[in-house]
């Protein structure tokens, strides 16, 4: 996932008692994290800072904003209660499991979540490179016939299809475009997901008929528009 970090401070409307030490203490930090795929909500009801002694206060994970609100001297202390949040509440890189049909073989993929059109458009357009069993996970909203092409692609992928219960559909390896017409690549059936990957995944996984996604980690991860 790509995070995009940034730090402001809100002073008090009023002057607060004290030190500057402790008007500084008294003033507020907003750390702000911004990822591409839109994060599933954390309860306002809820203060998951509650009880850690960080002093820190979620208000939402919610429309691609997730913000701790504390006081600047514990930063560091917020910081650590931010991440911890992003791994419980899925705004952080994700895990998806791909899973054999006896359940014997498991694969563990970090991917990046396309579940809007213009996530879907851009995917993984001018990467020079992909990690080792890393990937991007596109999730559409109904099933289709889903298509495929590599114009600004820079690498060769594999790509997998699943569809709506998250059963392994088809599979194909892609190519860069070179120059127009790209060609397109299709699934086999209606599918309502793709898992684009690097070349060779499958042969060196074994993933195939039988295969299943897990719809339980796909649904913290992605809210498809």
């Amino acid at each position: 996932m790509i995070f995009l970090l940034s730090y402001s401070r809100a002073l008090s409307p009023s002057p607060l008692p004290g030190s500057e030490e402790q008007q500084a203490e008294g003033r507020t930090a907003l750390l702000h994290v911004q990822r591409r795929s839109p994060p599933p909500a954390v309860s306002p009801q809820r203060d998951p800072g509650e009880g850690t002694g960080v002093g820190a206060r979620v208000q939402h994970c919610q429309n691609h904003l997730l913000i701790v609100q504390c006081s600047p001297m514990r930063i560091p202390s917020a910081v650590a209660l931010l991440l911890t949040l992003m791994a419980l509440s899925g705004c952080g890189p994700a895990t998806l499991t791909l899973s054999s049909r006896d359940g014997t073989k498991t694969v563990q993929v970090t991917v990046e979540i396309a579940d809007s059109p213009s996530e879907r458009e851009t995917g993984l357009m001018k990467r020079k490179k992909l990690q080792i069993d890393t990937g991007m996970l596109f999730v559409f909203r109904d099933p289709q016939m889903l298509s495929f092409w590599m114009k600004n692609t820079l690498i060769p992928l594999d790509i997998l299809f699943f569809d709506a219960d998250g059963e392994f559909v088809s599979a194909m390896q892609m190519t860069p475009c070179i120059e127009d017409p790209c060609p397109r690549y299709k699934s086999q059936a209606l599918s309502k997901y793709a898992l684009e990957v690097n070349p060779d995944f499958r042969k060196a996984h074994g993933v195939g008929v039988g295969w299943t996604l897990n719809l339980d980690e796909v649904r913290k991860m992605a809210r498809p528009s």
